[in-house]
């Protein structure tokens, strides 16, 4: 076993495609999910921080790369294909790469695109290559890992509780991100479950299930909390659907209960504003979502003096410019996002980025119901709720970017498989 141990050679990693894609997913995921920078820091107060370049940053993202080209340019054929078919999120991406040139911080711009760049010929070689037991296996080894990881430090590294608000936050900065990367745990632990063939599998997906539940709620994160409830709220009630499709009556109950659920909102917002503003306090919030809507207004009249193309790809914000102090000055503490994932991707690429993203929306969620895919849905829908206050999609070592982009491709591939099997 030693002997053939070391008879393997490196670069055979990538000459099999699928060990060579699995390996590269792997980074990506541990990297997403761990970060790439020392844990237990406090948050940056000062304004004028300096931008400073994480070394292992930039170190993976270069390997990434490499490798990832190593496996392409073997098969280059399947994976043009499959970009022409795919088209919308290349298009989306391609945006990002060449913001640079009309950005003020060109070589940040660029830097930042690429890593998203990086993550996206990543996961495409991984929907391409890797059977999908072992992106299951691989990220249930990372997710356990990282739930692990955060249990552990915060019952006994007193750094790893928000010293903000006394709640959990882990390897984290924020509780907001804990909250954040435990709420993408649960929608994958949901994939797992719904995937497992076996009662270990299932039992080890529902354990990672509760456990991400629990993060949630211990890192008081309410965005978090509320995406939580409205997945589960969906997850059970196509769960009821399937007993009234026995009983001939296929999405009664879900239509019974959108319905209703329509109709509430439609009253609340035309005869109860009173009623309506209790909503966000009970998950901690008020309607300027703690001082968000000030954010906002000021992204918004930003955003109109570069409408088109906006001002470059992760260069709007950058530690050290008079727009952190600007910003900090109007709202009070120190902001580095939009604080809202839509604003962010206009703020960034203008109204033609966002439109991009709308197309990339609107493919997806087609695919979605055609391939009646509840996992990927749930995985949509948790993460636009959670962008509507906080900025996440599209962020380079964001779990929402790689959980996004990872469902994206698997329903374009699994449509196309479909298609091709009706036409034959």
């Amino acid at each position: 076993m030693l002997n053939k141990i070391k008879n393997i050679k490196p670069t055979k990693i990538f000459t099999d495609l699928e060990t060579g894609a699995t390996f590269n997913f792997f980074v990506l995921a541990f990297f997403t999910f761990m970060g790439t920078s020392l844990p237990f820091q406090e948050r940056l107060v000062d304004a004028y921080e300096a931008e400073t370049t994480n070394i292992l940053n930039q170190i993976v993202f270069i390997f990434l790369f490499i490798t990832n080209f190593i496996i392409i340019i073997q098969n280059p054929k399947k994976t043009i294909k499959f970009i022409k078919y795919e088209k919308y999120l290349t298009a989306f991406i391609i945006l990002c790469l060449i913001s640079f040139l009309w950005s003020n911080y060109p070589f940040i711009a660029f830097k930042r695109s690429f890593q998203i760049a990086v993550t996206f010929l990543t996961l495409l070689n991984t929907v391409l290559y890797v059977k999908l037991p072992k992106i299951i296996f691989t990220l249930k080894i990372v997710t356990f890992f990282y739930i692990f990881i955060t249990i552990f430090s915060c019952l006994l590294i007193p750094a790893a509780i928000d010293p903000e608000f006394g709640t959990w936050r882990g390897i984290e900065i924020h509780k907001n991100l804990l909250g954040h990367t435990s709420l993408m745990i649960f929608t994958l632990s949901l994939f797992f479950f719904s995937e497992s063939n076996s009662k270990i599998s299932k039992y080890f997906s529902i354990t990672l299930l509760f456990l991400s539940i629990a993060i949630i709620i211990l890192s008081g994160s309410s965005t978090n909390a509320i995406a939580f409830l409205v997945v589960s709220m969906i997850w059970f009630i196509k769960k009821i659907d399937k007993y009234f499709f026995l009983l001939g009556s296929s999405n009664l109950f879900s239509g019974i209960i959108s319905f209703t659920v329509i109709s509430a909102i439609i009253i609340l917002l035309i005869y109860s504003n009173e009623l309506l503003s209790l909503v966000p306090g009970l998950f901690g919030k008020d309607l300027t979502f703690t001082g968000r809507d000030v954010i906002w207004a000021f992204i918004w009249n930003e955003i109109q003096h570069k409408f088109w193309l906006g001002y470059g790809y992760g260069s709007y914000w950058i530690m050290g410019t008079s727009v952190i102090d600007l910003f900090q000055a109007y709202v009070g503490w120190l902001v580095n996002e939009a604080h809202n994932g839509f604003l962010e991707i206009m703020l960034q690429l203008g109204i033609t980025g966002l439109s991009f993203f709308f197309f990339i929306l609107l493919s997806f969620i087609h695919k979605i119901i055609k391939t009646a895919d509840l996992i990927a849905f749930l995985a949509l829908v948790s993460i636009i709720i959670v962008n509507f206050s906080e900025s996440f999609i599209f962020q380079p070592r964001s779990p929402s970017t790689l959980v996004f982009i990872l469902f994206y491709l698997l329903t374009n591939y699994n449509y196309q498989f479909l298609v091709k099997k009706t036409i034959i």
